[in-house]
Formats: structure tokens, C-alpha cells, sequence
């Protein structure tokens, strides 16, 4: 008598496993997408251009500026000697964060915050000579950073001093 052993095919082994690798690429594709939408990297990303700023300013013999902008809800940060930029829809600088995050600003002592919409630009500079920070008329600017939990980076006009709240 004869048994039917029979195991998989060879055709069955491949579609399942391109099927697995489909899957796998797309769930590391969104959790990459959601990092992105993580407030407090937003905040660490934007503490640290500010410390990459001030070193390329340090050691550049021009200005270079920081732009932190949105371009299609989504939010970057590029560095230029433009103190006007303008941000392309072509080419952008470094994500930050995600269409789930709000990024806003508030200089000194105002009440509200001016929220950084679709495609604005928000510009810092250094000044060489004695670090502080330009773009900003006012002794404090604290930048908020508002997904599933807020945060906020707050600069010291006049030392040039940053940091996370």
C-alpha cells in the first residue's frame, strides 16, 4: 500500500515566503513612520540642530542659519547662509517629525503661540561674536512640540544656551 507523503511544493514555499517579506517591509516601513511622529525625538532633533548650528557657525567665516519649516505637514530642519530661505518643494533637509505633530513657537512673553504652518519657515542664527542667538528679539523663544505628549526646547536669546523641558 502505497502513502501519500506528501510535503509542500517548491512554488508554495516561495509565495509564502514573499508574502512574509511583503509584511515584514511593510510593518518596519510604518513603525519608521511613527517614530517620526514622536515628540520627544522631534525635540531631541531640534535641541541637537541647535548645538550643529552653533559649530557651523564657529566654523564657517559666513553666517549659516537654521530653518526649521513645514513643507506638506510634515516637519524639517535645513541649515543655509540665506537668512531669507525659502524652502523648495523639490528638495528638502532633515525630517523631523511628522503630519501628527504640531510645532509652534512663542518669544518672550506672549500669550499665544504662532504655530508653524504649511509651508512657514522659522529661522535661527548665531551671533559669532558672542553666541547669541538671533531671529529673536526677546530674552527667551521656547519651541513646543505637541504629538501624544508635549514638549518643549527653550532658547536663551542672549547666552545662546538650549535646552529641553
Amino acid at each position: 500500500m502505497k502513502e501519500h507523503n506528501e510535503g509542500f511544493s517548491i512554488i508554495e514555499l516561495v509565495v509564502v515566503t514573499a508574502i512574509l517579506v511583503i509584511m515584514s517591509g511593510g510593518a518596519v516601513f510604518g513603525l519608521s513612520y511613527l517614530d517620526l511622529a514622536n515628540s520627544s525625538k522631534c525635540a531631541a532633533k531640534i535641541d541637537s540642530g541647535m548645538a550643529v548650528l552653533k559649530s557651523k557657525n564657529m566654523a564657517q567665516v559666513s553666517a549659516t542659519y537654521m530653518h526649521l519649516y513645514n513643507m506638506d505637514g510634515d516637519y524639517y530642519i535645513e541649515y543655509s547662509n540665506d537668512p531669507d530661505y525659502v524652502p523648495s518643494d523639490s528638495e528638502h533637509g532633515e525630517m523631523i517629525g511628522n503630519n501628527r505633530l504640531t510645532v509652534s513657537y512663542k518669544e518672550g512673553n506672549e500669550d499665544t503661540e504662532t504655530v508653524i504652518g504649511e509651508n512657514e519657515c522659522k529661522t535661527f542664527g548665531i551671533r559669532k561674536k558672542d553666541g547669541a542667538f538671533t531671529g529673536t528679539t526677546e530674552p527667551t523663544c521656547e519651541i513646543y512640540i505637541n504629538g501624544k505628549s508635549k514638549h518643549t526646547v527653550t532658547l536663551v536669546t542672549n547666552t545662546g544656551k538650549h535646552f529641553i523641558d
